[in-house]
């Protein structure tokens, strides 16, 4: 782990501030009005979006990524405009600041230019803003969308050296060590991606080809499947289990249905590809019997169906019995000639296949419970999907436990990052 260099003990004050809480001695605090000027973007009637247009505009749903959407013929007054190194501040949905890197940018209301007195210097402002992000979470406004008012920003309070340079040498600091942490992550994420590249070949490899790389192949006669050894088979899912999807009990009657709930209710955020036990909300018995709900039975295979494609084909195989929405699709096997750990596998293997089928059903496309049930999949002897079930249930494990290891690095990191940056903009971590 990174440590900063800790100066001998410094006189420290009470800001009387709750988050910022002692300062040194040195510094001053006030409020953000006083040093930092918030200046408001422009909003925009969809009749003003071009494609070709003349400047580019910078939303809040593109803060981190180049713009997409052009606006033609607008000339507008200068500070409506953002140029290359303004520091931004994004007071809705993903609220944060921002340093923006590139070309002269309108920029939209949802976004804060943040101009600064001269005494105080535009990098250390903006680790201030990040640090200040997590004090703020309880005067955020919940609507359709979460945001923060200017009156909340330019009242919040600012603590600061008056020396700029000491204020240039935090940043410098920051932008280091941040700099390293920040490439540990990446490293970190970069090898979760590898693991889960490595356990999906591994899935579909067992689950098309099996375990004998000697045996002999056929052509499966399914695109996705490829080549099957000559003993296996080839069935629609509904040829081997039946389908099914849930509902949701009316919201409006929430006291009734839903309060004090005991059932488990699976929804599309409940499926990680795993092993489900528990659902994060419930139902009541009196919901279950006045809507669609049924209780399915441990070892049901579920699938999402709505969500476009970094959500539909997500699964999770059941090991209690839950009811589901109608977003998900349910599959009961009939373990005569199906083990369902084993379809679950191929629910799998199969997941990045879903969106050829789903192509051109909605804007955001969805499969539906008739897609799922007419897919035709790969069918061992039962005990050769024995088999493939215990080799994959050993690999995806050991796979799954380096992701873990690997996600609590991040999380660890993360974490650290985020209080380093608010012990030294607040003086309490002296690093010059």
């Amino acid at each position: 782990m990174i440590m900063a260099m800790i100066r001998p003990e410094t006189e420290m004050k009470d800001t009387g501030i709750e988050w910022i809480g002692n300062i040194p001695s040195s510094w001053v605090c006030c409020k953000q009005k006083y040093v930092i000027s918030l200046i408001n973007g422009r909003a925009f009637k969809d009749t003003e979006f071009e494609e070709d247009g003349k400047y580019r505009i910078l939303r809040v749903g593109n803060f981190f990524s180049n713009p997409k959407w052009y606006s033609s013929n607008l000339e507008l007054e200068d500070d409506k405009y953002c140029y290359n190194g303004d520091l931004l501040y994004a007071w809705s949905m993903s609220y944060g600041p921002y340093i923006w890197n590139g070309e002269k940018v309108i920029y939209h209301y949802h976004i804060w230019k943040a101009k600064l007195l001269n005494n105080l210097s535009k990098r250390f402002a903006y680790y201030y803003l990040i640090a200040l992000s997590d004090s703020i979470k309880s005067d955020v406004h919940e609507t359709t969308m979460s945001f923060i008012t200017m009156k909340s920003m330019n009242n919040s309070y600012i603590a600061f050296p008056e020396d700029i340079f000491e204020q240039q040498a935090i940043a410098d600091y920051l932008d280091e060590t941040c700099s390293k942490i920040d490439e540990i992550i990446a490293e970190a994420k970069a090898s979760i991606d590898e693991h889960k590249e490595l356990k999906q070949s591994v899935i579909f490899e067992a689950v098309t080809k099996g375990l004998d790389k000697n045996v002999e192949m056929k052509d499966s006669g399914v695109e996705w499947i490829g080549e099957i050894p000559v003993d296996w088979n080839i069935a629609k899912i509904n040829r081997v289990a039946w389908t099914t999807s849930g509902a949701t009990p009316l919201r409006s009657k929430e006291t009734e249905y839903y309060d004090n709930a005991v059932i488990r209710w699976v929804r599309t955020l409940d499926l990680n590809n795993g092993h489900v036990t528990d659902s994060s909300e419930k139902i009541t018995e009196t919901a279950l019997k006045n809507s669609s709900c049924s209780i399915m039975p441990v070892k049901t295979v579920c699938v999402a169906m709505y969500g476009g494609s970094g959500t539909i084909g997500k699964s999770g195989i059941l090991e209690v019995e839950c009811a589901t929405n109608q977003a998900i699709c349910s599959i009961v096997s009939d373990k005569k000639v199906l083990n369902p750990d084993y379809l679950h596998y191929v629910i799998m293997a199969v997941r990045k296949y879903w969106m050829k089928y789903a192509v051109g059903t909605r804007k955001d496309p969805n499969i539906n419970q008739q897609i799922i049930a007419q897919m035709r999949i790969p069918i061992p002897q039962l005990s050769k999907q024995d088999i493939i079930v215990n080799h994959l249930d050993k690999v995806t494990d050991k796979c799954d436990s380096l992701i873990a290891e690997k996600e609590s690095l991040i999380n660890d990191l993360e974490a650290y990052k985020k209080s380093l940056i608010y012990e030294v903009v607040t003086g309490k971590r002296r690093v010059v």
